[in-house]
């Protein structure tokens, strides 16, 4: 994460579990992230374009991640990788999915089955985040958690990308490779700067310097995920949000009675999905944009994919 929480927040200690870390993403679910952020102990900044990685930073020292290895998922212990994902009302990602830094100079060492990627995606625990222009980081809502794990038709999808990506590389052309490669995972550059430079090597097998890079999901990859976990429309048609009833305030932002949000500031409809449990998920798109009415609040509840982590 680009952003340095500081070193006196209150540490919460890693969970022993799958469903202690469920447990804990299922608490802060309904919640903004000014309330996630006093509960650790930290301010949120006004603004997060120097900030960006605060929100997934947030979250993470939330539920207890321990530092360690970049290459590792961050609960390490029980195989999950935890990603913060930022959307629209309408259930679209904001940007693509950060996965790892690529190594760009060791190619043909490499392998899918050791790789960090297949590491960190054979099991995510999901963390949507409602995240509007118009609406400041600290009053950004925690969606529902959802934790999944690959079916084998898009293992078998990232596994193609990445070898796409790898045999380029290979081939001494990472200065070159465009961010069209790969259907579901893409690589791009990612550094500090422009100007970060990491070893790779050239069309002639020798050492050089090339544009530091990363591999990213693409939007659309985890839009298709959500929409799954959540009961969206699919991917080609969004949920559009409601109008927006003046003085009323939606309980799925305020489930826990605090800084309750009036309807008209905060968009509706995925959050309304993301706080109800899969019995009472509406199958229509319009039961869908209406749901959370304030006679009856909806209950957050963990989503879990075809084939759940064990640990």
């Amino acid at each position: 994460m680009t952003h340095e929480l500081y070193d006196d927040l209150r540490q919460v200690p890693p969970p022993r579990s799958v469903a202690s870390l469920l447990e804990r993403a299922v608490a802060i679910s309904g919640r903004s992230v000014a309330q996630v952020a006093h509960d650790v102990g930290c301010a949120v900044p006004a603004d997060l374009r120097r900030d960006k990685g605060f929100i997934g930073q947030l979250v993470e020292r939330a539920l207890g991640a321990p530092a360690g290895n970049a290459q590792a998922p961050d609960f390490a212990a029980l195989g999950v990788e935890l990603k913060t994902v930022p959307v629209r009302a309408n259930g679209r990602p904001v940007e693509s999915t950060w996965v790892t830094r690529a190594s760009l100079h060791d190619a043909a060492e490499q392998t899918w089955a050791t790789s960090a990627v297949r590491a960190k995606l054979s099991c995510v625990l999901w963390v949507p985040v409602l995240t509007e222009p118009r609406v400041p980081p600290a009053d950004r809502i925690i969606g529902s958690p959802y934790l999944w794990r690959p079916n084998a038709a898009q293992r078998a999808t990232l596994q193609r990308d990445w070898h796409d990506i790898m045999e380029r590389l290979l081939l001494g052309t990472a200065d070159e490779l465009s961010a069209s490669v790969g259907d579901a995972l893409q690589l791009r550059p990612k550094g500090r700067s422009a100007d970060e430079r990491a070893p790779a090597v050239d069309r002639e097998g020798r050492p050089c310097l090339a544009q530091a890079r990363g591999f990213y999901l693409r939007a659309s990859f985890t839009r298709e995920l959500l929409s799954q976990a959540f009961g969206l429309a699919g991917a080609s048609s969004p949920v559009p949000p409601p109008p927006a009833v003046k003085g009323r305030v939606a309980p799925s932002f305020a489930q826990r009675g605090q800084m309750p949000q009036p309807l008209d500031s905060l968009p509706r409809s995925l959050s309304s999905a993301m706080a109800q449990s899969p019995a009472s998920r509406p199958a229509s798109r319009h039961a869908l944009a209406s749901a959370g009415s304030p006679s009856s609040p909806p209950q957050s509840q963990a989503r879990v994919g075809s084939a759940p982590c064990d640990h």
